[in-house]
């Protein structure tokens, strides 16, 4: 059976303010609500740190756009030996 122990202010000494804190602080209350606030806060936290992600578009191969540069050079090589011709 546990004695019950009196938090006196006046004649209070280090060890029975340390037997006390060691009593509060393994109280299985206080750790439940010790951990509930901290799932709370992180949950908060999350919600305002939030930002929904940007849709990216698909981007267009460089490759595939080379040979058709080099196919309007040619035309336009063509053409103006056509106009040269005339």
């Amino acid at each position: 059976m546990r004695s019950i122990i009196y938090a006196d202010k006046l004649f209070m000494n280090i060890h029975e303010f340390l037997r006390i804190l060691k009593l509060v602080l393994l109280n299985k209350y206080v750790i439940i609500a010790f951990c509930g606030v901290i799932l709370y806060l992180n949950f908060f936290g999350y919600i305002l740190n939030y930002t929904k992600k940007k849709k990216v578009a698909a981007k267009k191969k460089v490759v595939a756009a080379v040979p058709k540069e080099e196919k309007k050079e040619e035309k336009e090589s063509e053409t103006s030996d056509e106009a040269a011709e005339k």
